[in-house]
């Protein structure tokens, strides 16, 4: 039986916010994602934390936060690696498994989607599945002072540029610039498809996890919008209220939240990270895209 919101098809007030019944539809859709992500896990004995907006949600709402619209959860890198391999085998439509060797669309983390529905990112790209989703991000090791633990951040930086950054890395190696790899290897990772460059980088990431007392998304870390965490906080799980079920969070939410967002206990409205995404439980992105690219014709 699918998991439901409560009164799914009514509008109703959350902390004075709006949350329409098409809203409670896509957190629905989210929800069903969830427990199918807990099944394999629970199957499987891999470790999920709710994080972020949901984790956020599950301590100040016991649910979504009322203006948001999406469910993150996080796994330290090993047990990322793990739920790799077995999602790709367990997971079967309506669902897909999304990642830079599912669909071609080269992202640091994963999605579960769910084909039924739509949450369209990007309408002029048709290449890969843009279902409703949840995202599955890998915690991994960044600085935590060390000089040993700065020159692997360094590295996996440099091999994330040979993914996101080919251009700029090849200028800069053209003009000399200094690189903790030799810039010989540098160039046989370019000269490498993109997806296996990134097997590259999560190779190096798992090889060297566990090296550092700090943990973050470590790609929000390149660009400067990541939050470094002791790695004692993700060492138990508790389990919190969520909209009528119980998700696993950090036993340490208080300071994992407290490092995110400040003051999380007062709430501060605002949009999605969302925003633009054309969201819908009811039509699969499939029909919403064909219908999209029909109009885009005549013009």
């Amino acid at each position: 039986m699918d998991l439901v919101i409560k009164d799914l098809y009514k509008d109703e007030l959350r902390s004075n916010f709006l949350v329409t019944a098409d809203r409670k539809k896509v957190w629905q859709a989210e929800l069903n994602i969830l427990r199918e992500l807990d099944r394999i896990c629970r199957k499987h004995g891999i470790r999920y934390f709710a994080d972020y907006g949901t984790l956020l949600g599950a301590v100040r709402h016991q649910g979504f936060v009322p203006w948001d619209d999406d469910i993150d959860v996080v796994m330290l890198r090993p047990e990322y690696e793990r739920f790799k391999q077995v999602a790709a085998i367990e997971i079967r439509e309506p669902l897909f498994f999304q990642n830079t060797y599912t669909d071609g669309f080269v992202t640091g983390f994963s999605k579960i989607r769910d084909s039924r529905t739509s949450a369209v990112e990007f309408p002029d790209y048709d290449g890969m599945h843009q279902g409703i989703f949840v995202d599955i991000f890998p915690l991994d090791d960044v600085p935590d002072g060390s000089v040993r633990q700065n020159n692997i951040f360094q590295i996996e930086l440099e091999i994330w540029r040979t993914i996101m950054d080919e251009r700029n890395l090849q200028h800069d190696l053209a003009n000399g610039a200094a690189t903790r790899l030799s810039g010989d290897l540098l160039h046989r990772l370019l000269a490498l498809p993109r997806q296996e460059r990134f097997a590259e980088y999560e190779k190096f990431c798992s090889n060297h996890f566990g090296t550092s007392e700090m943990i973050d998304v470590v790609t929000y870390t390149f660009g400067g919008s990541g939050v470094q965490l002791p790695r004692e906080y993700y060492a138990d799980v508790v389990y919190l209220p969520f909209e009528g079920i119980q998700i696993p969070a950090p036993k340490l939410y208080h300071e994992v939240l407290s490092r995110r967002y400040g003051d999380y206990e007062k709430p501060v409205r605002g949009g999605s990270m969302h925003e633009g995404i054309i969201l819908s439980a009811d039509i699969s992105y499939r029909e919403l895209m064909a219908a999209y690219q029909k109009d885009s014709s005549l013009e």
